[in-house]
């Protein structure tokens, strides 16, 4: 479980020699928006159990963006949910429906987000950008990791018990501490308490295999 405030997400400011200049550059400003966003800090404050993101997905959603070819300046919150979103429908569960969980979180507290039938359009809109290619290897995930391999979102890690064959569990996002949303002057619905439950509770599942693995 994380702390009851966000961990410091701390930017290294010198890349490793091995790394590309360019690509660990771009890796800084991926990591500046997961850090200075509200609605994403919230989102992983909220999910202590790191059900609904873990650093696979992350490091998968940064797979996507360079996919993409995103410009830095395209790196938007829209993005990454939208990412976020492609990536857990592609290595998640359907019977888990986490992405029911973050489509909630997002049409509850995001406003540039009207129907979850708008939503879908532009998720479609961007698989197709994507070539519909959205699988990613243990190998790469580990390298996307390995430009930045310090940085506090890669210690997002799923719990062994909730993660894999035998997981049997309520997948939720708690409410967010009030001495960490005073601190960053979020808006009084972030004080409320969140209640995005999965009732669903499978009896026969399976992972995708790079979390299956994960050390």
């Amino acid at each position: 479980m994380v702390n009851a405030t966000l961990p410091h997400l701390t930017l290294h400011q010198t890349p490793s020699p091995n790394i590309n200049t360019s690509l660990y550059d771009t890796m800084q400003k991926y990591l500046t928006l997961i850090s200075t966003d509200q609605l994403i800090q919230v989102l992983l404050q909220c999910d202590r159990h790191n059900q609904v993101v873990d650093k696979w997905l992350l490091a998968i959603v940064f797979e996507y963006f360079q996919r993409s070819k995103l410009l830095h300046y395209q790196f938007t919150r829209e993005k990454f949910f939208i990412a976020l979103y492609l990536a857990i429908e592609f290595e998640e569960d359907e019977d888990r429906k986490v992405k029911d969980v973050l489509l909630d979180y997002m049409l509850h507290h995001d406003n540039i987000w009207t129907s979850k039938r708008q939503f879908i359009k532009k998720k479609d809109k961007y698989w197709k950008k994507l070539g519909f290619r959205c699988m990613v290897t243990r190998q790469r995930l580990e390298q996307i990791i390995a430009i930045d391999p310090y940085h506090s979102v890669w210690q997002r890690v799923r719990k062994e018990s909730l993660a894999g064959a035998n997981r049997s569990f309520t997948c939720k996002l708690d409410p967010p501490s009030n001495s960490f949303s005073e601190h960053q002057h979020f808006p009084l619905r972030y004080h409320a308490e969140i209640s995005y439950l999965d009732q669903h509770r499978p009896t026969d599942t399976s992972v995708a295999a790079v979390r299956q693995t994960q050390p």
